[in-house]
């Protein structure tokens, strides 16, 4: 087997370089956003066997190391960081792994390798996409493969049982610097109200690393006509909080986590844990790269949370990433949201829905890149004929 690194400033440049490099038969293991354009790893021959030892034992390695050994308190942190990046490197191998099974599959069974690249263009992970395929790899016909592949994957989203808007709570939200937290704080607030009206709701502000954020939520607050308090530490919100027991819905906006340093996740998930009613909902944008949700995903794995908040969604070009996070890690989504208006773009979670608008982004996504490609199609004939417009 040869593998090779082919680094380019965009897609089409990179792709042209892997067949260039290695022939139209090579097999893309992975793709990555870099500085300066994008970086392909692509295989070349490669033999079954071989991949299935290497599995085995890459099985072998991850089970060993995560065997339980005795260590002190003071090296808790040393191994779970190393646990951590261990679960990383396995799902990195079994997307590479199954990449290279699937090379086959074009000449074997047409029937799946049209499924794998249906199931490329929304973006998931190729181990994920193996176990779909290979769940209905007996069907015959693409288009009753299709659909069954893709309630497949429906299914295997989760929900939350609960709704917040319905049934209240005390609910903060976690998550990464720019995620959208406090619009979507906003937006449960307006649909709360809209139900059940404003008085038995509060929000409070405990974001106080970004500049603005308490102005911002009031702002929301004053347009909403809900009341909004401010809480500049740990005990203020403590005692915020015991004053707040007769309110049906308190919302809770926390300080952003950094996708790179998640060294203040503790401290925001440590926020009131005392109160028994609190629940943290973890709010992700579907713009995230797989990798940095993945981190996100991966830190936040052994804390109590209720659930995610996948924001953005109008802006992402696929889905595929964000589905991929959830399903390894097994997080519920609570709720959607794709646009900036206050009282109408968000939704309870219905994965039949999610996965429809993934496939319409993929259609969308691919219909342009097809134009684009016959675009340049046109230009590069124009030009070897000498034609001039």
């Amino acid at each position: 087997m040869q593998i090779k690194r082919f680094f380019a400033s965009d897609t089409h440049k990179a792709l042209r370089m892997v067949r260039e490099g290695m022939g139209p038969d090579a097999v893309i293991i992975a793709n990555h956003s870099v500085d300066g354009g994008v970086e392909i790893v692509a295989s070349g021959d490669y033999d079954d066997s071989k991949i299935e030892i290497l599995s085995k034992g890459s099985e072998e390695a991850v089970a060993d190391v995560q065997a339980p050994r005795e260590s002190n308190v003071n090296h808790d942190k040393v191994i779970d960081s190393m646990r951590d990046e261990i679960h990383q490197l396995k799902n990195m191998m079994e997307s590479q792994l199954s990449a290279m099974k699937v090379g086959q599959w074009g000449q074997q069974d047409k029937v799946r390798a049209g499924l794998f690249k249906q199931f490329s263009k929304l973006g998931l992970g190729a181990d994920l996409i193996t176990r779909f395929v290979a769940a209905v790899g007996g069907e015959k016909d693409f288009r009753s493969a299709s659909r069954k592949a893709l309630a497949l994957l429906a299914r295997k989203l989760i929900t939350t049982e609960k709704n917040i808007i319905q049934e209240g709570g005390i609910v903060v939200l976690v998550g990464p610097t720019g995620a959208g937290k406090t619009t979507t704080i906003a937006k449960l607030a307006a649909q709360f109200s809209m139900h059940h009206g404003t008085q038995d709701i509060v929000l409070v502000s405990a974001d106080n690393r970004r500049i603005g954020a308490h102005e911002q939520l009031l702002a929301f607050g004053k347009l909403l006509g809900i009341p909004v308090l401010h809480a500049r530490n740990q005990q203020e919100l403590d005692m915020t909080l015991s004053t707040l027991t007769d309110k049906k819905l308190v919302l809770v906006d926390s300080s952003g986590m950094g996708q790179a340093d998640l060294s203040n996740l503790d401290q925001i998930l440590g926020m009131s844990s005392h109160h028994k009613d609190i629940e943290h909902y973890l709010v992700l944008p579907a713009t995230m790269q797989r990798v940095a949700m993945d981190r996100i995903l991966t830190a936040t794995r052994k804390k109590k949370i209720a659930g995610c908040i996948l924001t953005k969604v109008d802006e992402a070009a696929a889905l595929g990433d964000a589905f991929t996070s959830l399903l390894r890690h097994k997080l519920p989504i609570a709720f959607w949201a794709d646009g900036q208006r206050i009282q109408e773009d968000l939704y309870h979670a219905n994965v039949v829905e999610l996965v429809t608008r993934a496939v319409s982004l993929a259609k969308i996504r691919h219909e342009n890149k097809d134009d684009r490609l016959m675009l340049a199609m046109l230009n590069n004939a124009s030009q070897s004929t000498g034609l001039r417009h």
